[in-house]
């Protein structure tokens, strides 16, 4: 070729292009070229190398066709000029059978990796080729495949079957047991045939995952058997009843209700339901068996062969029973639930309680802290006569009963500080009996069993010397002939069984305190009551209904449980569970004083109460002190930036709107770390208390307080370095 053009060929040439020497002669490669890049291409490197051998190259022949050649080219001098020469061999046809072996071959993968089944081609228990539905099932990548020893894939205790079969050369479908890669073992179903593979005979086996239907097969063999036994080891009572006689009922019957197999066998279904609660199972069994649509579950209570009234929760189907219509039935205890239920309720109503007295406290004790500061005060300011001072002392002290009442409630619905410590209980209630001893009657004999090896408990003395005393007189006032009342300790152990059956229980260890009488004991009615504040059983006047509910406030409040039993006629036991130690800190006490002194520092009141201000006032002024007032958080800082240098100090209110007496004292003390103040409250709870106090409060006044502990207190703080 010259500049493209033709200037010999062959008769090879023309018989593969079509054209005739003279017609080549007279044409250009160009214009034969079939893709101008792959000339374009070709050229460029040709003239680079000089030299190019085996290129793929695609020439469009005379009949438009394109034929693709194996080329091998070179730059050759002729008469002094560069030509090509270039020899070309058809391949065209070798091509084509290589795209079409090619497009076999990826039908036959698409249509094998679509298959439901793995399928392996092996050859001398080697691996050489599989699907990618054999890859997944094994949990393999299919290039791990490849090379792998058939045996690998075998699960080892079908190794030895499946060595027989290759040497058989089986035809039939198998079962054996295969591994995965992650050395699970699967079930599988094989089956194979010879064929041949690139001219050499090679195994082709087919095998499909039936782990999931031998596993059903298995629960199916099995069901029957599984039935069986869970209907005999259930916890729930499953019976058939079929013309309202048990037909059929399995052991959890016979405990729940204690009639023998026999027995129920014989036995009416509706002669087991509790009298109020005939009409209702009965009513829904009939209309059932009907078809008609009612609930399937109800609750109603069934009476044991001993007469014992239990809760059940009956769930209920119809089914066919010997080719009759039939119940069946399951029915669950819930006699502790239905326990559990009523013991929320209770203690839903305590909350309540306790609720409302801690939204009272702090206002009516603002009231008792005016009836009781000003009695006090005139006590101390003018002379009277000794019925004046006896009526004004009795002011006094029925502001203090009213303050020990809201204490009661408080302490009820835990909301007051325990002064908690590790005491030893038998030690405490040894103190106790000797009160005792010089207040129950002589003829009732009090027993201790006390064990000596009890663990010690977190707990307030005088609250736990409260709940002995308010136990031990109840049960003193139920023995009004004489009997005998017993208080024994021992460790135990509440585990969850424990929690599940008593509400509000919590696992662990504790020390438990039984008090029990041998008085006229209960009855159901008012054993649901007793921890009911104000409920009481005595005539007006004998008591407050609040000693039970203290009780159970104080136990509550050392996170204890208590319970109660009473049978009439034969006694009552209570048993505080405690539990056992965990050392906490006690805050640092303040210090007793002699009698009030007065002084001349300047005092800040803070207090949103008006009757409160000016009583404090009052009986700091009478006591030679400057006062200083402010109705809120924010007047109270005010007032204390601008008299910063003469107040030394601050008594100020928790429980206030706006600011709040919390964030009053942490602003006070940022801008004055030294700052001496006295928190005080009608009501807070502990955690506010001990805030204020880590914060840097220097004492704590529980409204009301008397005129005497609240200048001790000052005078203490104010005389502090």
């Amino acid at each position: 070729m010259e500049s493209g053009k033709f200037v010999d060929v062959n008769e090879w040439w023309c018989r593969l292009t079509g054209y005739t020497q003279e017609e080549a002669l007279k044409m250009s490669a160009v214009e034969m070229w079939a893709d101008p890049d792959e000339r374009e291409l070709f050229s460029n490197e040709l003239k680079e190398k000089g030299e190019l051998e085996n290129r793929e190259l695609h020439f469009r022949i005379k009949d438009g066709s394109v034929r693709t050649s194996l080329s091998s080219s070179k730059i050759i001098l002729l008469e002094g000029k560069p030509h090509i020469l270039a020899i070309n061999r058809d391949i065209t046809e070798k091509k084509q059978s290589e795209a079409a072996l090619l497009e076999s071959e990826e039908r036959f993968r698409r249509i094998s990796d679509a298959s439901f089944e793995g399928i392996v081609f092996g050859d001398k228990g080697k691996l050489i080729d599989a699907n990618q539905q054999m890859a997944d099932m094994l949990g393999y990548e299919l290039s791990e495949l490849m090379g792998m020893d058939v045996m690998d894939l075998v699960a080892p205790e079908s190794r030895d079957l499946v060595l027989e079969k290759i040497k058989s050369g089986f035809e039939r479908a198998y079962e054996h047991r295969a591994l995965r890669k992650d050395g699970t073992v699967i079930d599988v179903e094989v089956r194979g045939s010879q064929v041949s593979l690139e001219g050499r005979p090679v195994r082709a086996t087919a095998i499909r995952d039936i782990t999931e239907k031998k596993k059903t097969e298995e629960k199916l063999k099995e069901s029957e058997e599984k039935y069986r036994y869970l209907v005999d080891n259930a916890n729930d009572a499953v019976l058939v009843v079929q013309d309202e006689v048990i037909k059929f009922a399995n052991p959890r019957t016979v405990e729940l209700i204690g009639y023998s197999t026999e027995e129920l066998a014989s036995t009416n279904f509706v002669n087991l339901i509790h009298p109020e609660d005939k009409e209702l199972v009965v009513d829904r069994y009939t209309r059932r068996l009907k078809g008609e649509d009612v609930p399937a579950d109800s609750s109603f209570r069934v009476l044991t062969k001993d007469g014992e009234e239990r809760w059940a929760m009956l769930n209920a189907a119809l089914i066919t029973w010997e080719g009759r219509p039939a119940g069946l039935n399951v029915i669950r205890d819930i006699t502790e639930l239905k326990t559990m239920e009523e013991q929320a309720t209770q203690a839903q109503k305590l909350e309540a309680v306790g609720t409302l007295a801690g939204g009272i406290a702090h206002d009516f004790n603002n009231l008792l802290q005016a009836i009781q500061g000003y009695a006090e005060l005139i006590l101390i300011r003018k002379n009277v006569d000794d019925t004046e001072t006896r009526e004004l002392r009795e002011i006094a002290r029925a502001a203090m009963r009213g303050a020990d009442l809201t204490r009661q409630l408080l302490t009820f619905s835990r909301k007051v500080e325990s002064r908690r410590r590790p005491l030893d209980l038998n030690s405490e209630i040894e103190k106790v009996c000797k009160l005792l001893d010089r207040t129950i009657p002589k003829m009732i004999k009090l027993k201790l069993e006390l064990d000596e090896k009890i663990s010690a408990v977190n707990a307030d003395p005088s609250q736990l010397e409260q709940i002995l005393m308010n136990l031990a007189i109840n049960a003193k006032d139920a023995m009004p002939d004489g009997g005998s009342l017993k208080i024994a300790t021992s460790n135990v152990t509440l585990d969850e069984k424990f929690c599940r059956a008593n509400l509000g229980a919590r696992a662990g260890e504790y020390v438990e305190v039984v008090v029990s009488d041998t008085g006229h004991g209960m009855d159901e009615m008012t054993l649901a009551q007793i921890f009911n504040p104000f409920f009481t059983t005595k005539k007006i006047g004998e008591g407050t209904g609040l000693g039970l509910a203290m009780v159970y406030g104080i136990v509550k409040n050392h996170d204890g449980y208590i319970t109660c039993k009473s049978t009439p006629g034969v006694g009552t036991t209570f048993t505080v569970y405690i539990p056992i130690a965990e050392l906490i800190e006690e805050p640092a006490e303040i210090k007793d004083m002699d009698p009030p002194e007065g002084g001349t520092e300047t005092i800040l009141i803070i207090d949103d109460e008006a009757v409160i201000r000016e009583i404090v006032e009052e009986i700091l002024s009478s006591f030679g002190y400057t006062v200083l007032t402010a109705y809120d958080g924010e007047a109270g800082l005010e007032t204390y930036q601008e008299n910063h240098d003469s107040i030394d100090l601050v008594v100020l209110d928790l429980i206030m709107p706006g600011l709040g007496g919390k964030k009053c004292l942490e602003k006070m003390l940022d801008e004055d770390k030294d700052a001496k103040v006295i928190v005080a409250s009608g009501f807070s709870d502990d955690d506010s208390v001990k805030e204020a106090l880590v914060a840097g409060a220097r004492g704590f006044l529980n409204k009301p307080f008397d005129l005497t502990h609240f200048l001790k207190l000052v005078r203490n703080i104010l005389d502090e370095e």
